[in-house]
């Protein structure tokens, strides 16, 4: 039974949803074009009951010449159109439903094996972080190492029953000023209000999510 030797506790937050929800998106893994953010909930676009993701990625000709074939040949991906700064991506995970309710509630443990195993699949080549995603996904196994790393019983942890919280929902929003989203013949659309300025806009660092 694998077991990764843990030596100290993640101490940084990280968008939940790239961890886990990312992996099942049916974009391949690319050593360097990857999202920089991704959202669980845009208002008036996804909404938080809806098993669907928004990726973020940076919008450049390579970017576009990666995503494009793929996107054209998985009907569960979408592009947004309607901003030229940023490429945004809508991800349908209704096949993963019920994995989707258990993200939600930070049940990661709770993940069908198939899934925790493509997770993990994913995230090989990130040899810095594998360790703790496989802690997260199989609790069980770390309870003891964990339990001296935080200076508590194991009981208390396994109690928990989890070693990471939730998603922070304020964190995995796509948060918007000054923009309009719509839906237009099943195509996703995000654009600007009329008088936005949009330069102060991107100042502001858009989206602020944190």
């Amino acid at each position: 039974m694998l077991t990764h030797q843990i030596t100290e506790p993640y101490s940084r937050y990280f968008q939940k949803s790239m961890v886990f929800l990312f992996p099942l998106a049916g974009i391949p893994l690319h050593d360097e074009i990857k999202p920089v953010k991704s959202y669980i909930y845009l208002p008036g676009l996804v909404e938080l009951d809806t098993p669907e993701i928004i990726l973020e990625f940076e919008k450049n000709a390579e970017v576009i010449k990666f995503l494009d074939p793929i996107i054209a040949r998985n009907l569960r991906l979408k592009k947004i159109s309607g901003l030229s700064e940023k490429l945004f991506v809508l991800v349908d995970l209704s096949q993963y439903k019920e994995q989707y309710l258990f993200f939600l509630n930070g049940s990661y443990s709770c993940f069908d094996q198939k899934v925790k195993q493509q997770i993990l699949n994913f995230h090989t080549k990130n040899k810095a972080n594998l360790a703790y995603i496989h802690s997260f996904l199989y609790p069980e196994r770390y309870f003891s190492q964990y339990a001296k790393l935080f200076d508590v019983s194991e009981n208390t942890l396994q109690e928990v029953g989890e070693l990471i919280d939730k998603p922070n929902l304020t964190k995995e929003t796509l948060n918007y000023r000054g923009l309009s989203v719509s839906m237009v013949e099943s195509r996703p659309t995000i654009h600007y209000l009329p008088n936005v300025n949009r330069e102060l806009n991107n100042a502001m660092n858009w989206p602020v999510s944190r």
